[in-house]
């Protein structure tokens, strides 16, 4: 990268990031598994994972998994194979089902090997966190199967058998030790890294293809 030190390293990171680079690079590397008919738009999951900022900043919240100390959250939608579609970062008190909807808003379209580009799964699933009316509604405005568990039901849908994949990819994402905790107050930092990851997870699925 011709960084003669840290310093420039970061301050290219940064810089790099205000322009859209690393997101820019996420998109491309979709396009090429998209190219490969490596993504599944059968079905999509989401989730989320809650993570420690250790030294606070925007998007920050108290996390009420580890005892209200500060944390965010990172929101994830992948396709039928874990491949990672779109990520969301949040505050860690933030209710997963506010933001289901700006996930699927959020993937950008996806060149395929035959026909036009594509940004909209066939179905959604998603755990009893996301089964809320406005959640249904949306789907159903979307023209999006609806696969979200109602809140209150019982455990042993069944919908654990498809929504493993996002769980996986969370475990992925959660690797470095960039992403396990949040030491970046800068949320333009954090988000390139998580950009930079999940471009990272891109690479090594196509990697199958060849």
């Amino acid at each position: 990268m011709g960084c003669g030190s840290g310093v420039t390293c970061r301050r290219r990171l940064r810089h790099w990031q205000r322009q859209g680079v690393w997101k820019k690079l996420l998109h491309a590397a979709l396009d090429r598994v998209g190219q490969e008919q490596g993504i599944d738009w059968s079905k999509a999951a989401v989730d989320s994972q809650s993570f420690r900022a250790v030294f606070g900043g925007a998007l920050t919240g108290k996390n009420p998994t580890d005892r209200a100390k500060k944390g965010s959250k990172r929101h994830l939608l992948v396709d039928a194979k874990g491949t990672p579609l779109a990520v969301r970062i949040s505050g860690a008190q933030r209710h997963d089902s506010l933001e289901a909807m700006p996930l699927l808003d959020e993937v950008s379209p996806i060149r395929q090997k035959c026909g036009r580009p594509r940004r909209k799964p066939a179905a959604l699933y998603g755990d009893r966190a996301y089964g809320t009316p406005r959640n249904r509604a949306g789907l159903k405005q979307r023209r999006i199967e609806d696969h979200l568990a109602r809140p209150g039901t019982p455990h042993g849908s069944g919908l654990g058998k498809v929504r493993w994949v996002v769980e996986r990819t969370l475990a992925w994402v959660g690797q470095v030790r960039r992403l396990k905790v949040r030491y970046e107050r800068s949320i333009a930092m954090h988000r390139a890294f998580h950009y930079l990851q999940l471009a990272r997870i891109c690479c090594k699925i196509l990697q199958r293809y060849f």
